[in-house]
């Protein structure tokens, strides 16, 4: 059974030696969705999640935390400020791993064929997702040919191949849950040790346009609620 990893990619680059700093971090809510997606196929125990901004690892450290895991694919989340840690932790897993890494999050989705054509990694990128990685995942993971699967991009022969962002639907949205086993700080403890506090997906996209804001691009201009919300 194949076993897949989730990775929580920090937000800087940490050292080897740790975080110095300790502050209170949130669970990684999409990939959470992501792995619980993949863990009703292949099964809770082949999937796992490692949140290496609440760790606080480097990239030296994300591999060695993810490789004793044993997986077959390791699936990353990138944002456009932590690209750079991500490069340098992809070329440390792909080096023992291979063409086995899987990209999502904002900034593939808005920059698929550049990542995909980035030559630090493209050697170890088996697809990127560019929609919601709940579809994707579970498209591969059900044995569907990589050429098939809906939202997603792949390098090939010289050429970044890439299919049109997938978003699910409202039914769909329905039958979305979170494990939040995946997660060591769900609910999340404040500093006064007494109040907890935890989140839940409601809807996803948004209708306006922010100039500072990605979230229109990445979720879709329209708003998709779960039924009774």
């Amino acid at each position: 059974m194949t076993r897949i990893v989730f990775l929580n990619t920090p937000t800087r680059r940490y050292r080897d030696e740790g975080r110095e700093e300790t502050y209170t971090t949130i669970p990684p809510y999409g990939l959470g969705y992501v792995a619980t997606s993949a863990s009703k196929i292949v099964g809770r125990s082949n999937v796992f999640v490692v949140d290496g901004e609440y760790l606080g690892l480097s990239p030296k450290k994300i591999a060695q935390v993810v490789l004793d895991f044993n997986p077959d694919f390791v699936g990353l989340n990138v944002t456009s400020p932590n690209y750079s840690v991500v490069k340098e932790t992809v070329k440390y897993l792909g080096s023992k791993l291979g063409k086995r890494i899987i990209l999502g999050g904002p900034h593939v989705i808005l920059r698929a064929k550049e990542v995909l054509s980035d030559r630090d990694i493209n050697d170890y990128l088996f697809f990127v997702s560019t929609g919601e990685g709940e579809i994707c995942i579970s498209q591969f993971l059900e044995g569907r040919r990589i050429e098939d699967i809906e939202g997603i991009g792949y390098f090939d022969k010289g050429y970044a191949y890439v299919k049109p962002p997938k978003m699910l639907t409202v039914p769909q949205m329905n039958e979305l849950f979170i494990d939040r086993r995946f997660f060591r700080n769900d609910p999340n403890l404040w500093d006064d040790g007494k109040t907890r506090e935890s989140y839940m997906l409601t809807s996803r996209g948004c209708p306006f346009n922010c100039s500072f804001c990605s979230a229109k691009r990445v979720c879709g201009q329209k708003i998709r609620s779960r039924s009774g919300v």
